[in-house]
């Protein structure tokens, strides 16, 4: 069997978040043709089992490197000096190039794939005839809407990391064979970004597991009763999701519990942000935190939100509840990513009245038949085996000769 090199930028398992879920599946989709060898950088503690579930789905060498977030910053800061992307010198490190290069010493894999931009320098190093980047989304122009948001040195810190990372951007996707985005929207985007280079620019999408996120289970009630739960899902210390559930309390939801007095909003995901946490202070905030499952809260709620400002690509929390067949409020940004259609299979609004508006119009269940919509969406078009047979085509039209030149990480 062939060999592949897939380099993470964050350790794969378990699938339970966005980042996570797709290098996961990344991780499936080559296992199936591959013998994988998978480097991936650890930002917090895992199991013994969960890094044997990673070996068993590789069958190749595995090397774990625990990142300190405070030697990752010190190396950030460097960036300030050579011009380079803070996130990618971030996750600068002698001891994954060592390890890369004696994968290649081994036998040269014949495919190198690399899970984000800032691990796309250790994949360059493996010279393999075919070579796949997945940015997941334009990640660049993320870091342009915070430095929007901000002001001061912040607004200029963000901004140059939007310049510096554009351009490492098109420098990655005219060496590599192929770039995958997770949308038709993000990849027109980018090839508008990158011209010339547009041919090696692919889809790569994302799925939902719609067997486990089933409404066809039953589940226990996590809410107390007579409460009519809206709930917000997401990693609570990923900044866009913080801002939108600080939005949403502050701004939406005292309008929705003036006509629904019953109506409570929970924030469910795991490390709530200091400004999350302050959150439950307020009247109908209940901040839940990290959850084991996250179904039970979805299964009962009345609406879902995702209320987010900021975004890029496709938000799996948006693609799990519609899965689950609840009512989903989500924003024009996170409708650019979400193959959709607004007031039949989900709501979308941006300001603070529309917003509550569409939230009671989900409490009132004015469109009965808006969940089953969207969980005929989700079957018809965010399966994961639709994603793989995708891959399968990306990489198998990459010229067997094409050659990635090798550069130093």
């Amino acid at each position: 069997m062939n060999h592949a090199v897939l380099i993470a930028h964050r350790f794969p398992y378990p699938p339970d978040k966005g980042d996570r879920i797709r290098t996961w599946n990344l991780l499936t989709a080559l296992s199936r043709h591959y013998v994988v060898h998978v480097g991936a950088f650890v930002h917090e503690p895992v199991s013994a089992g969960h890094v044997e579930a990673v070996k068993a789905a590789c069958r190749g060498r595995c090397h774990f490197e625990p990142v300190n977030g405070l030697v990752g910053r010190a190396r950030a800061l460097l960036g300030l000096a050579t011009g380079e992307p803070l996130s990618v010198r971030f996750l600068a490190s002698s001891a994954m190039r060592r390890w890369v290069d004696d994968i290649v010493a081994a036998g040269k894999p014949e495919l190198a794939v690399a899970s984000a931009s800032t691990v796309a320098p250790y994949a360059a190093r493996v010279g393999a005839a075919r070579s796949v980047l997945d940015l997941v989304d334009v990640d660049s122009d993320k870091w342009r809407q915070y430095a929007a948001t901000r002001r001061g040195a912040a607004a200029w810190l963000y901004a140059r990391e939007a310049d510096k990372l554009l351009a490492f951007e098109r420098a990655l996707i005219a060496r590599f064979d192929a770039t995958l985005l997770t949308t038709p929207h993000e990849v027109a985007t980018m090839r508008a970004l990158v011209p010339g280079h547009g041919a090696r620019i692919h889809h790569f999408g994302n799925g939902v597991d719609h067997a486990y996120f089933s409404p066809d289970r039953r589940y226990p009630d996590p809410y107390p009763a007579g409460t009519r739960a809206i709930v917000l899902t997401g990693s609570l210390d990923y900044w866009p999701n913080v801002d939108a559930a600080v939005w949403f309390a502050r701004e939406a939801l005292p309008l929705v519990r003036a006509h629904a007095p019953d109506a409570m909003f929970y924030a469910v995901g795991h490390n709530p942000a200091a400004d999350v946490v302050s959150l439950g202070a307020r009247d109908g905030v209940h901040v839940v935190g990290g959850v084991p499952d996250v179904r039970p809260y979805l299964a009962h709620a009345a609406a879902v939100v995702a209320p987010l400002r900021v975004a890029r690509g496709v938000q799996n929390k948006v693609l799990e509840a519609m899965a689950m067949g609840r009512p989903v409020v989500t924003t024009s940004k996170v409708m650019q990513g979400i193959l959709a259609t607004p007031a039949t299979e989900l709501l979308v609004a941006d300001e603070p009245q529309d917003f509550a508006e569409a939230v009671l119009g989900a409490l009132d269940n004015r469109i009965p038949a808006m969940g089953l919509a969207a969980r005929a969406r989700i079957l018809a078009d965010y399966s994961w085996a639709t994603q793989y047979d995708r891959l399968d085509a990306i990489i198998g039209g990459i010229a067997p000769d094409a050659q990635l030149r090798s550069r130093p990480a």
